[in-house]
């Protein structure tokens, strides 16, 4: 199985941007809880996962990650993909953009999170487009799906 190293990002504590990090890696496990922990810095995971075979996102992935402005495509095309946990995003309040976010992840089930109630975000185009097993999919406003 292909899996992304415990604490390979530790020492980059002033990384900012995580642009297509993991694109196209064909990952099988998910990533691991505490991958970006020490990347505090970190405002931009755009495209970061898009394109990969894990099914689950771990909880706590993004919880130290307060800085964060984007997350444009971040598990774009992740079909084998299978829950959203309801508190992924919570750490992260500052975030502008979810376009695409789960654009295409077609094996999701359970609740979309409520992002579409945050205030400052201001592109959410395609969030959850194509992600219709979500329970929640059709009280999901239309600019989201």
């Amino acid at each position: 199985q292909e899996q992304i190293p415990t604490g390979l990002f530790d020492s980059c504590t002033k990384a900012e941007l995580f642009h297509s990090t993991f694109e196209f890696s064909w990952l099988t496990c998910s990533p691991p809880a505490t991958l970006f922990a020490k990347c505090t810095e970190a405002t931009e995971f755009w495209n970061t996962f898009s394109t990969n075979h894990f099914t689950t996102i771990p909880a706590k992935l993004f919880s130290q990650n307060t800085k964060v402005t984007s997350f444009s495509q971040t598990f774009t095309n992740c079909w084998k993909l299978t829950k959203i946990p309801s508190t992924l995003f919570d750490k992260c309040p500052n975030v502008e953009s979810f376009s695409n976010t789960f654009s295409s992840c077609e094996a999701l089930t359970g609740y979309a999170p409520k992002l579409w109630r945050r205030t400052n975000v201001k592109y959410s185009s395609g969030c959850f487009e194509d992600c219709k097993k979500l329970s929640n999919y059709s009280r999901i406003p239309t600019g989201w799906k």
